[in-house]
């Protein structure tokens, strides 16, 4: 009977879905909003296709600071699950919180390590004695920028100074504008078209070219999941996951490019040449699988950049959702 019923609602005109919310049997799912991010296109495209609706889920944004703040609400559980850093996961998991990688992102990731204009610098190295811009402590962003700036023998807490400037692409365009940074390690969409459009800054390194060396696998977005969310109500997390699965879909099939880029734009705002640039980029590499791969890469990051001691013995069946992660 179940599988008759989609069936006569279709012959009807009635869609499955709308025919899900009219009975009001959608889950409520609590999503952390931390930043308007074409990284993490699969959550815009989900709800712009109704991927969502079609398994049963109301999916509501909730806008919340990236790196402590989004834990502690996970932890509270005022957010469910959102499209965060995967170190989050690793130090949420290490220091005893419940919060698993339900799936996993895309690589690679357009990053740029990028310098004002007027600034003499052509390398990372050139970097030292020099303002640098970063989101904040504890952030993924921060993450990668100690990392890089060690592999280049500067020490981030002597060699530098880490101004930090937040997710706001206003304020990080306000930061080279007003001289108030030299450079930044890491930069991403929509902050590198909005600094070289206006003629602020230029790339020194393309870091979606070059990768973070000796962890080329490592995780750089990933959807992560409160444990109570994931305990409580399991099913609503596969059917998340499976949402999200669909707009990969989408997105990796370059017939949608435009479409793509369209939904995005709208969700993000914005100058419309960084959704082009960033789904560009990314190509068809977007998918839910996370590998063991994945995992080692993102605790040899976390450990050489010390958010997490060497001794610390953490392993791919702490990180996910068993059940839930897409795993290979």
């Amino acid at each position: 009977m179940r599988r008759i019923i989609p069936v006569i609602l279709t012959l009807l005109g009635v869609s499955f879905s709308g025919a899900i919310q009219a009975q009001g049997a959608l889950a409520t799912v609590n999503y952390a909003d931390t930043s308007k991010s074409p990284l993490y296109s699969q959550y815009y495209v989900a709800q712009a296709k109704g991927y969502f609706a079609k398994h049963g889920l109301n999916v509501v944004a909730v806008s919340v600071g990236a790196g402590g703040p989004v834990l502690a609400a996970m932890a509270s559980g005022d957010i469910d699950v959102g499209g965060i850093a995967p170190p989050q996961a690793v130090l949420a998991t290490y220091s005893g919180a419940a919060i698993r990688i339900v799936a996993g992102g895309e690589v690679p990731v357009p990053y740029a390590a990028m310098a004002r204009t007027g600034v003499n610098a052509n390398s990372i190295k050139d970097f030292k004695g020099m303002k640098l811009a970063n989101v904040g402590p504890g952030t993924g962003f921060d993450a990668m920028t100690r990392f890089l700036l060690r592999a280049d023998g500067i020490d981030p807490d002597k060699d530098v100074q880490l101004v930090t400037i937040g997710v706001t692409p206003g304020a990080w365009v306000s930061a080279f504008q007003n001289s108030l940074v030299d450079a930044a390690v890491v930069t991403v969409e929509p902050w590198i078209s909005l600094i070289e459009d206006a003629k602020l800054g230029r790339k020194v390194v393309d870091l979606a070219k070059t990768g973070l060396a000796g962890v080329p696998k490592q995780l750089n977005t990933a959807f992560l999941g409160s444990g109570r969310w994931i305990k409580e109500k399991p099913d609503v997390a596969r059917r998340f996951v499976a949402a999200i699965g669909e707009a990969n879909a989408f997105l990796n099939n370059p017939a949608n490019r435009d479409e793509g880029v369209a939904i995005v734009n709208k969700a993000i705002g914005g100058d419309p040449k960084v959704a082009r640039k960033t789904l560009d980029a990314i190509g068809s590499n977007w998918s839910t699988l996370v590998t063991r791969e994945n995992i080692s890469d993102t605790l040899k990051f976390m450990k050489a950049t010390k958010m997490i001691p060497d001794n610390a013995d953490l392993k791919f069946e702490n990180l996910i959702a068993e059940g839930i992660t897409p795993t290979k």
